[in-house]
């Protein structure tokens, strides 16, 4: 008896995506702010969302946290809105923050980038 020989083709891989969220901490204004971001699917670039989280400075880091996962759950892939100004001051961070200027925005917000390490985002680089 003969047997055919059977020939498995190989799945396509999903799309993998690491994810992240900018993190800004201010200690002037006691405000942290929290801004996700949406992957560009032909180019590939990143690029911030138009809402960000707004957060008080002395909140618990339980609530950090969770702000942190449910920012990170809004990362999706979008075209970029070429009629979107691309300028350093387009950015919906400096326009949630009680800042008047980018340049006192760069002076009194620190950044922090929390992104994952790999394609399942259940470890975070900070």
């Amino acid at each position: 008896m003969k047997i055919k020989s059977i020939t498995f083709k190989a799945l396509d891989p999903k799309l993998k995506i690491i994810k992240n969220v900018f993190m800004y901490i201010s200690e002037k204004h006691s405000q942290i702010i929290i801004t996700p971001f949406y992957k560009e699917p032909n180019q590939g670039y990143r690029y911030l969302q138009q809402k960000c989280e707004v957060l008080p400075l002395n909140s618990s880091y339980e609530s950090i946290g969770e702000s942190i996962k449910r920012n990170i759950q809004k990362f999706d892939i979008k075209e970029y809105d070429t009629a979107r100004s691309s300028k350093k001051d387009g950015y919906i961070a400096f326009h949630s923050s009680k800042e008047k200027s980018m340049r006192g925005f760069e002076k009194n917000y620190t950044l922090i980038d929390v992104s994952g390490l790999t394609d399942r985002n259940s470890t975070f680089r900070i």
